[in-house]
């Protein structure tokens, strides 16, 4: 018989302390995973950032530049309607593990291709497309995976910590990417990247603690009948589908916007200033989650969503008019925080307006809707600018770049302004939420 007095209770003192040590084992695993994933995510950002900077440089052509961002975005839309099943028949472990040991081949072969062949850019475009659907994959998972992992206030904070680690790695991503292009060049830029995908694998197979409340179940319910189900569902709620509307004009310019940022600063500044520029993008929106952590309350934000999208097109307006670095800066600071201001509060509203039941499909659906206009603009964009550029401007190309970002960014200001006076006013269900409804 064990003694009381050393482990307390006798043999279920023994078990319990077990399973005490065994439990903060587990716990210590999925926060090491967590933090790995920090360093996994920078790496990808700073590989995306400086494949657009390789390209750009080497064309000077915005619709090089275009190709870059549609390859990145692209995959994210496409994986809408398949990404929800296929982790539910692969679960959480698989779809990581296997989705990083892809990635670090493909990092890999690319690194070799650029050794060899340095002048050929054709390959980068699948680089990014093939990286960028099988992280599209990944988040889906790790979406699922954290409700099984953590519960009460680690679940909170573990959303939190992501939301962190995304904006931190927005932070860093675009000056060390510029800094690293400067000193190792790509190449060597992509082995690292392949490094820290085999390193999360690793950690995922080996580290990671299992548990079966981890590992999600499939329904059985088809792909399409699932999106169906959710559109339907999203048309019988006005207001909603009326943000997802907004979502889509916001997208739209949004994906104007970003096509021309990055080349107007690359021709105004450095490359180590663009990135640097670029980087207070992301301290922006640190900056905003922990506001919404304090003082300011995002509940009475929610309503105010149009708002919110106009003041970002105003913000980008200015940026396109300054040209003075530490202006840039503070505009490009209170982008990134109106941002995350704004997909705060649209999660907020989708939780507390959406049925428990239909959550996961609402999200696949709105993302699809909402992101649709994203490719559309960049192919738009980079074709127009190329051809006006050519066919009417021989001057200086910052210049051009920068009147037509304003310009832009003034008729997005004029038609949000149009839609707050003389539009539907948005009005949504209380933060009590809604409960489940049959399917």
């Amino acid at each position: 018989m064990l003694p009381t007095d050393v482990f307390g209770h006798g043999e279920h003192g023994l078990k319990a302390n077990f399973m005490s040590e065994s439990k903060r084992k587990s716990e210590s695993g999925k926060l090491f995973f967590l933090l790995v994933q920090l360093v996994s995510l920078l790496g990808s950002k700073v590989t995306h950032v400086a494949i657009g900077f390789w390209i750009y440089s080497h064309s000077r052509s915005v619709m090089d530049f275009s190709l870059v961002l549609l390859c990145s975005f692209l995959p994210n839309i496409l994986s809408s309607f398949i990404s929800g099943t296929i982790v539910d028949r692969l679960h959480f472990y698989k779809t990581f593990a296997v989705g990083d040991v892809v990635s670090a081949v493909v990092m890999s072969l690319s690194a070799l291709l650029v050794f060899s062949h340095p002048q050929t850019s054709i390959f980068l475009y699948a680089t990014i497309f093939i990286v960028s659907a099988v992280s599209a994959l990944q988040w889906v998972a790790l979406q699922a995976y954290l409700p099984g992992a953590f519960s009460g206030p680690n679940l909170i904070r573990a959303t939190g910590w992501l939301s962190t680690s995304t904006a931190l790695a927005t932070l860093g991503a675009a000056s060390m990417a510029s800094f690293l292009m400067a000193t190792i060049g790509l190449g060597a830029i992509f082995l690292i990247d392949a490094a820290t995908y085999l390193f999360s694998a690793y950690v995922v197979w080996g580290v990671l603690p299992r548990d079966n409340k981890t590992i999600p179940h499939d329904t059985g319910e088809g792909i399409l009948s699932q999106f169906r189900d959710g559109l339907a569902y999203l048309s019988g709620q006005r207001d909603l589908f009326n943000l997802i509307l907004l979502f889509v004009v916001l997208n739209f310019f949004a994906g104007i916007n970003t096509n021309l940022m990055t080349p107007l600063f690359l021709e105004r500044y450095s490359a180590k200033y663009a990135g640097y520029l670029l980087g207070f993008f992301g301290l922006g929106a640190m900056f905003a989650g922990m506001l919404q952590t304090g003082i300011l309350s995002i509940a009475r934000l929610r309503h105010n969503i149009p708002l919110l999208m106009m003041i970002v097109f105003i913000e980008d307006m200015l940026i396109g008019f300054f040209n003075a670095p530490p202006l840039v800066a503070t505009l490009m600071f209170l982008l990134g925080s109106t941002i995350a201001l704004i997909n705060t509060c649209t999660t907020l509203v989708m939780q507390e307006n959406i049925a428990s039941n239909y959550r996961g499909r609402i999200f696949a659906v709105s993302r699809t809707i909402g992101w649709i206009a994203l490719p559309l603009a960049q192919l738009l964009c980079g074709f127009v600018t190329d051809k006006i550029s050519l066919r009417f401007f021989s001057g200086d190309p910052s210049g051009f770049l920068g009147n037509l970002f304003v310009g832009v960014n003034l008729f997005a200001v004029l038609l949000f302004l149009a839609h707050l006076i003389w539009g539907r006013k948005l009005a949504f269900r209380s933060p009590e939420g809604v409960a489940e409804q049959p399917a």
